[in-house]
């Protein structure tokens, strides 16, 4: 995929870092092995199978993992098939320094990998402590000068400027305009990206003529899966300028300020979507999706919490190993639970 081009940031579900530590390894009847890569709060798993264990390339990889020797496994997010005989995913909201014993079970009727195992245990890594730095820079959105203290601010380019090595820039709080983000997602011309997921992001367009998502071509994916996300536009809600890639979009939120709007869909008779029911006639998506204003506890301000009042608290999709220890009756859209203890970040920046 060449570039998606919009202002939020996203879960890429599968991601693994190769080189974080030494892989464990275990095997199976059916000579799968089973690799782990911790890093702090996240751990990378992809198993391998030899060449005739699933000639149909129809079996299914569920992941379940526990802390080392402790009760049940808990399941976490399937495994993402990237070739006839490989396996990728990730397990996250992981507690760092912590062994976990993780177990992939296979799927496959009728085929000779149906209900097999197997299992190994990796370790995530501990915290580091880092020194204290030898100068500190104060930034704000709304500083200026060149002070940098915490009683005078100055602005996040001078800060980054004077920043050197052991040093740190410090970000006071508030949203900061650094010009338009590009999310590049490319394959970098290596062929078709595999699947894509993105969960849980909150984008907020914010300016004016902007999009709430857009997905640009061109690009090539194996599939690309949207769920419980917020896209807020001041343009469309949702801008698809590629609509021969395979998307599955479902519960998300889309919602316009641009009056009589909704959806763009190249390539269609009428290419403008005004509402959500004709974007679900034409493109089979979003079948249980919203349009509803999100409910933002202070957008401007930039909390985007929603707030109690919000229709968006308690309507998503449980998704293992992604949401499960939701707060209230079901997990909340967007990046944010709205109950303010314990707070879960989804995804770790929401950008206008």
């Amino acid at each position: 995929m060449k570039s998606m081009h919009f202002a939020q940031t996203f879960l890429l579900a599968g991601l693994i870092l190769p080189g974080m530590q030494d892989a464990e390894q275990t095997a199976a009847p059916q000579s799968a092995s089973l690799e782990l890569y911790g890093t702090f709060q996240a751990m990378g798993v992809i198993v391998s199978l030899s060449a005739g264990d699933d000639p149909e390339q129809n079996a299914v990889a569920g992941l379940a993992y526990r802390p080392s020797g402790q009760g049940a496994f808990g399941q976490g997010f399937p495994l993402s098939r990237i070739g006839a005989t490989r396996f990728v995913g990730s397990l996250f909201w992981l507690q760092a320094g912590t062994s976990y014993d993780v177990r992939v079970t296979f799927s496959d009727p009728g085929g000779i990998l149906d209900g097999v195992s197997v299992q190994s245990a990796g370790t995530t890594r501990s915290e580091v402590s880092l020194p204290t730095p030898s100068q500190a820079y104060y930034v704000s959105n709304h500083g200026s000068g060149s002070l940098c203290s915490l009683a005078q601010p100055c602005g996040l380019t001078e800060g980054l400027n004077r920043v050197g090595p052991g040093q740190a820039v410090i970000l006071r709080g508030g949203v900061y305009y650094q010009g338009e983000i590009n999310r590049n997602t490319s394959n970098s011309g290596y062929g078709a990206s595999g699947p894509i997921f993105l969960f849980h992001n909150t984008g907020d367009a914010a300016l004016a003529d902007n999009d709430g998502f857009e997905v640009k071509s061109p690009g090539s994916w194996a599939r690309l899966y949207l769920r419980n996300n917020i896209w807020a536009g001041t343009a469309y809600a949702l801008s698809n300028a590629n609509p021969n890639q395979p998307l599955d979009m479902d519960y998300d939120d889309l919602y316009t300020t641009l009056p009589g709007e909704l959806a763009y869909w190249e390539g269609l008779p009428d290419r403008h979507l005004r509402t959500l029911p004709m974007l679900q006639a034409a493109s089979g998506q979003e079948l249980h999706g919203i349009n509803q204003p999100p409910g933002f506890r202070n957008a401007a301000g930039g909390d985007y919490h929603l707030s109690p009042t919000s229709g968006l608290v308690d309507v998503g999709l449980i998704i293992p190993g992604i949401n499960a220890d939701y707060l209230g009756s079901g997990p909340d859209l967007g990046a944010f639970e709205q109950q303010n203890l314990p707070i879960r970040c989804y995804l770790p920046l929401i950008l206008k």
